[in-house]
């Protein structure tokens, strides 16, 4: 039997100036772990504009987090970056 894993994020815009009081300072969370990965994140209007502007177009096809380690299926995402070419 094969397994598949998935891999799903939304994205939302969040127009807040400062971070959240979360230790380390988040751009998102994971909210889910099992059976699959699931996480939402919070972006500046500008930017959400941008990420949209590449999916609709369909140019978007990398998405590259970084997250704290996930704990009790949970995990906070401190750095994301979208783009349609593949970081070296």
């Amino acid at each position: 039997m094969r397994e598949t894993y998935g891999f799903a994020v939304s994205l939302h815009v969040d127009e807040r100036e400062e971070p959240g009081p979360a230790i380390p300072p988040s751009v998102g969370a994971i909210i889910q772990t099992k059976p699959s990965i699931r996480g939402v994140i919070g972006l500046p209007g500008d930017h959400f504009d941008r990420v949209w502007a590449l999916a609709t177009s369909g140019l978007l096809r990398y998405c590259r987090l970084a997250f704290t380690k996930p704990r009790y299926g949970s995990a906070l995402i401190v750095n994301a970056s979208f783009s349609s070419e593949r970081d070296e």
